[in-house]
């Protein structure tokens, strides 16, 4: 049986095919531009064997300030950049909101947790979701309400690429530092979340999607395994 591959795995294996790509790059500018290794060698201070082993993608774990020095001899730029590939790992505080909410749903409502985008190769999915008669609804669970605007966008986007989830609602821990961080972005938030906690649970504990997106806050029992 195949296993699943593991986030971190797989963080490493497009690191590894970036860097044998940037290697590949180096090594024709710098044929391209009729620059021998020695000469680039003496420009960036390092070794012209060591310039070798970097064209050559030999090194396990080359230094990032070579590559950048030497691609900036050659007339080019290295960037390093982070975007949206998935979901992160979810913790058991995470679990343990989500549980707790799911509690105060109607019975009949359907619930599946860690449901994919209908998108091939996407591997995004929603926390949950809630289905009933009339509807879809999409639930993201925050424990650590920080980076406002990140966070509304990764959701935004997510209910707009999938045409099944009619309303979305985002479940937060309720701790005194969530409900600063939601204070201090009430207007953004309101902005595409506009139901409150009171709005939502009254519609989905009769077993009806919300009327609109929103956002619940929900405490989060103790952790019976650390009692």
């Amino acid at each position: 049986m195949a296993t699943r591959e593991r986030p971190a795995d797989r963080g490493r294996q497009q690191v590894a095919r970036a860097l044998r790509a940037l290697a590949d790059d180096l090594r024709e500018a710098r044929v391209a531009a009729g620059i021998s290794q020695r000469q680039i060698a003496r420009s960036v201070g390092v070794s012209a064997t060591l310039v070798s082993r970097l064209e050559r993608n030999q090194l396990r774990a080359p230094n990032l300030e070579h590559l950048a020095a030497i691609a900036a001899v050659l007339g080019l730029a290295v960037r390093l950049s982070a975007y949206p590939d998935g979901e992160p790992v979810h913790d058991r505080v995470q679990l343990r909101l989500l549980a707790a909410f799911r509690n105060r749903l109607h019975p009949s409502l359907a619930w599946r947790t860690e449901l994919p985008l209908p998108i091939p190769g996407d591997r995004r999915a929603w926390d949950a979701v809630a289905i009933g008669d009339d509807g879809w609804t999409g639930f993201e669970g925050v424990t650590r309400f920080g980076a406002v605007d990140a966070t509304l966008r990764r959701i935004n986007q997510k209910q707009r690429d999938d045409p099944r989830i009619a309303r979305v609602v985002i479940v937060i821990a309720d701790t005194v530092r969530n409900r600063r961080a939601m204070a201090l972005g009430l207007a953004t938030i309101r902005a595409d979340f506009p139901l409150d906690s009171r709005t939502v649970i009254a519609a989905l504990s009769a077993g009806r999607p919300p009327p609109l997106n929103g956002v619940v806050l929900q405490r989060i029992p103790a952790d019976p395994d650390r009692s």
